[in-house]
């Protein structure tokens, strides 16, 4: 495990643990008995054309600081939606991404998007409070799990409360871990955890390996439809976009940009 996602999962530990007193899992089961029905994840990134986008909401992130000075998720989700982003992507991690667990809510209020939680999920808890949360999704990374089968326990317990487990992963050695969860949605992340540089080439390296029934995300380094054309043919069907897109002069302008890969086949 990289250094510093061995730092965040061991904040995360400590977090959890006061989060679980604060919010104890008897009442987090309790609420679920009248939550409302998922909205499909993965669903709606298979219905367009060409490429799916999924847009993110995130304020900060460790390399490259804040980004976002004020967040207001129902803006934002709004804004994403009228550009014609097929699901949105909202990063809860506090300490090191500045994230709330509540935008999850209220980006679900001002759209009809799915909403993928992205957090570092490390214990059941979590699942259960992501769906507390309102979450269609949640993120799972395969470099958090030393085994496989802790993997597959949690890929299955997120199916279990009715959302999309999506399994990121950074390299082949994590995706023969993807693969033997049995993970239908991966996530392909061009970052590399340790540098935490940004290589498009990843995509294609690992998604050779990736069975044809998976479906594949293509996450950092979407900067335009270059790239989105360079993942779109390595076998990626959509991409997470945050930084391009919270940074963009247009963010329909963007969003067309990307959607309209693989439209013309």
């Amino acid at each position: 495990m990289p250094s510093m996602l061995r730092k965040i999962v061991a904040n995360k530990k400590k977090e959890l643990e006061k989060r679980k007193k604060e919010l104890p899992l008897e009442q987090i089961l309790a609420s679920l008995v009248a939550a409302p029905p998922t909205r499909p994840f993965k669903e709606s990134l298979l219905k367009p054309r060409g490429l799916a986008l999924i847009a993110e909401i995130k304020k900060a992130s460790p390399s490259k600081g804040v980004l976002v000075k004020v967040i207001d998720a129902r803006k934002m989700a709004i804004a994403y939606e009228d550009a014609g982003a097929h699901a949105l992507s909202v990063v809860t991690d506090d300490k090191f991404f500045q994230g709330k667990g509540e935008w999850i809510a209220e980006a679900k209020k001002a759209s009809n998007l799915p909403v993928l939680r992205k957090d570092f999920i490390i214990d059941a808890y979590q699942v259960y409070e992501s769906r507390y949360l309102r979450a269609d999704a949640v993120l799972l990374i395969a470099a958090c799990f030393t085994l496989a089968k802790d993997l597959k326990k949690m890929v299955q317990k997120v199916q279990d409360l009715s959302m999309t487990p999506v399994v990121e992963v950074h390299n082949l050695a994590d995706l023969v871990k993807a693969l033997k969860a049995e993970a239908a949605v991966i996530g392909i992340n061009n970052r590399d955890l340790g540098s935490f540089k940004v290589d498009i080439k990843t995509t294609a390296k690992v998604a050779k390996k990736v069975p044809k029934d998976k479906l594949i995300i293509s996450e950092s380094g979407i900067l335009s439809a270059k790239e989105a054309k360079l993942v779109w043919d390595a076998g990626a069907r959509a991409v997470l976009v945050g930084e391009s897109l919270l940074k963009a002069k247009s963010i329909p302008a963007l969003a067309r940009e990307l959607t309209g890969v693989g439209q013309e086949v």
